[in-house]
């Protein structure tokens, strides 16, 4: 039977807890929690920094969009060739903000990366004052935030020029608002620094809807629970109107009538954004978000059009997220996408989300904000195509995830005691707890799913990789930049990447699926100069090469990197020069050669005279680039005979 605390045990014990209290507070202390987080971040940040270029082709969008802004071109796209036409993809939030940086550090891709890294730092700082405040427990905060420091996916897109870094700093910034000013006077004199503060919450609801669409989750988050508070003061004033303490009822009605207030300018200031955003769309032809058809689109590519489909995506999306992303988000366990999942890994995966549950609702302050703004996120994906699931798409989530669950083993500890001995204040023990479970799980797998970001981050260039159909795509690239001219028009695949590694030289794309006759009129529509077949993606000789098999005459090599290997099924990467006034015109007889015409060959020289079974044949004359006559008679089979 367990033995009973005396009180002197008890005093005992509380007083522990006070003295644990007082050392996590004290300013020194605080000053060395401060200066261990960010010495765990530059030391941790600094071997994952990787100064390559990031092969995902949005990143380069964002600094394209940049540039043109930085450059006065407007919100633009300026990769493609022609004459910019107004982007209508990405919203245009990180352009802005690396039209910024380039302001002071023109076209410095090391200074944008960077800017994400101090984003992230501060991010972790004040996710650590947020923990504090709403839960009073310091060493959750710290080893949140220290976690955070050595989670390699925070890491890893801090050191990428995506918009991902920026909206978690801005989903914080709102949440760090809304809650500081939850309580405080507004709209009066006495509350002006509040009312400025209030000011800069509604410019960050704007900005982070511009920064990404996701933006939306934090503000619904945000308009939901400002609802939420208002019914609340709204019960509180029904409840006292009777109160013979009529200061404390004009206090509830104040209250009251300022939470209306700041919901509807929160709902005023998100609808004016989203508005002109969509009014801005409009006005350059732009009627239907690219996402629309990407949300309706199944894995095999074809269109979700049943309640059957919706109900097998969710079910997906369910069971992928509870039993495979989110915990290997948190612990990185190992797991095949595409694997069934199994029943050990449903239960690991209830287990985790009990315990994350119960570390959000078990918060003094802020629980509800937090669950609104992670429900609804995972709301989206839950309904999203599960071809694009995955830890990308709640990168921001992550360090919530960390504190959730942190959060809640410190709390399962409170409930224990609660239930063995009624009156403890057990602070030390859920320290303990989470110290131990930090060191034991968290630490080693952050660790160990650094390594293989380490090793990538420290290759100087991605041809250092060992991909070869890779690295001679950016050779490819590379030599365009160095020997082609600014007018250059070329048609290739991924034209983002051949813009950054061409060094700025414009190109156009083409269909992944399309008839050589396509591809032909889509070579003169762009009024296209050179082209490039590579084996990086596998569309350019599938789609590209067999144009020019077809119509040899209109191009000319002009440059090849690498070799054929049959054993790696590698292809060469080819340079092409196109010209559509080279070949030949004249009379056909069932698609050859046949009659009279002339041929342009592209060294210039031109002949004109009579073919027959698509070779040059009979009478016929040679003239040389400037039209100078070279030699006239009889052909036959192509070869000069008299």
């Amino acid at each position: 039977m367990a033995q009973k605390n005396t009180p002197r045990q008890t005093i005992i014990k509380e007083s522990a807890s006070e003295i644990w209290n007082k050392i996590l507070n004290n300013k020194f202390v605080s000053l060395i929690l401060f200066l261990v987080i960010a010495l765990t971040f530059l030391s941790n940040y600094s071997a994952m920094y990787d100064k390559k270029i990031n092969s995902n082709g949005d990143n380069i969008y964002y600094y394209s969009l940049g540039q043109a802004l930085e450059q006065g071109i407007g919100f633009k796209d300026i990769i493609f060739i022609g004459t910019p036409n107004p982007h209508n993809h990405f919203p245009p939030g990180y352009p802005l903000f690396i039209a910024g940086i380039m302001k002071i550090l023109p076209n410095n891709i090391d200074a944008i990366k960077t800017a994400n890294g101090i984003l992230l730092l501060l991010s972790i700082f004040l996710f650590f004052f947020i923990i504090k405040r709403t839960t009073g427990n310091i060493m959750v905060a710290f080893l949140t935030a220290l976690l955070c420091c050595l989670h390699p996916t925070l890491l890893e897109w801090g050191s990428i020029m995506m918009s991902e870094m920026l909206f978690l700093f801005l989903s914080l910034s709102i949440i760090f608002l809304a809650l500081d000013l939850r309580k405080k006077p507004l709209f009066s004199k006495e509350g002006i620094f509040n009312n400025l503060l209030l000011l800069l919450l509604l410019c960050l609801i704007s900005y982070v809807y511009f920064v990404r669409t996701m933006g939306l989750t934090i503000i619904l988050a945000v308009i939901l629970w400002s609802g939420i508070i208002a019914l609340e003061a709204l019960w509180q004033w029904w409840k006292n109107r009777k109160n013979e303490d009529i200061k404390l009822t004009k206090g509830n009605k104040r209250y009251f009538i300022q939470c209306i207030l700041v919901g509807l300018l929160l709902c005023l200031s998100f609808g004016i954004t989203k508005l002109s955003w969509d009014q801005r769309n409009k006005n350059v032809g732009k009627l239907q978000s690219d996402y629309v058809n990407d949300f309706k689109m199944k894995p095999d590519g074809e269109v979700m059009t049943t309640f059957e489909d919706w109900s097998s995506r969710i079910k997906n999306n369910f069971g992928l997220y509870l039993t495979k992303w989110i915990p290997n988000s948190i612990y990185f366990t190992s797991f095949e996408k595409n694997a069934p999942i199994t029943a050990g890994q449903w239960i690991r995966g209830v287990l985790i989300v009990l315990i994350m549950l119960w570390g959000v609702f078990k918060m003094k302050e802020g629980g509800l904000l937090f669950f609104l703004y992670t429900t609804i996120t995972m709301g989206v994906l839950l309904i999203w195509p599960e071809q694009y699931g995955g830890g990308r798409y709640y990168v921001a989530l992550l360090p919530l995830f960390i504190f959730f669950t942190l959060n809640g083993i410190s709390e399962m500890v409170v409930l224990l005691f609660s239930l063995l001995l009624k009156k403890s204040n057990p602070i030390i023990f859920q320290s303990i707890a989470v110290i131990i479970f930090s060191v034991a799980l968290l630490f080693p797998a952050y660790v160990e799913a650094q390594k293989e970001p380490r090793k990538m981050a420290a290759l100087s260039s991605w041809k250092k990789l060992g991909n070869p159909n890779l690295t001679n795509y950016i050779e490819a690239c590379e030599w365009c930049g160095k020997n082609l001219p600014d007018t250059t028009r070329v048609i290739c695949r991924k034209p983002e990447i051949f813009y950054m590694y061409s060094k700025y030289h414009k190109a156009a794309g083409f269909p992944k699926y399309a008839e050589p006759e396509e591809i032909l009129q889509l070579l003169i529509d762009n009024k296209a100069t050179h082209v490039i077949i590579d084996n990086w993606f596998r569309h350019a000789y599938t789609t590209l090469y067999p144009a020019i098999l077809k119509y040899p005459e209109k191009f000319r090599m002009v440059q090849q990197f690498g070799q054929v290997d049959t054993v790696y099924k590698i292809n060469p990467t080819f340079i092409f020069e196109f010209n559509n006034a080279w070949g030949y015109f004249g009379e056909r007889v069932n698609g050859k050669k046949e009659g009279k015409g002339y041929q342009l060959l592209p060294d210039g020289k031109k002949f004109v005279g009579e073919f027959s079974n698509d070779q040059i044949s009979g009478y016929g004359e040679l003239y040389d680039s400037t039209g100078t006559l070279l030699i006239k008679g009889q052909w036959k089979d192509g070869m000069f005979v008299k």
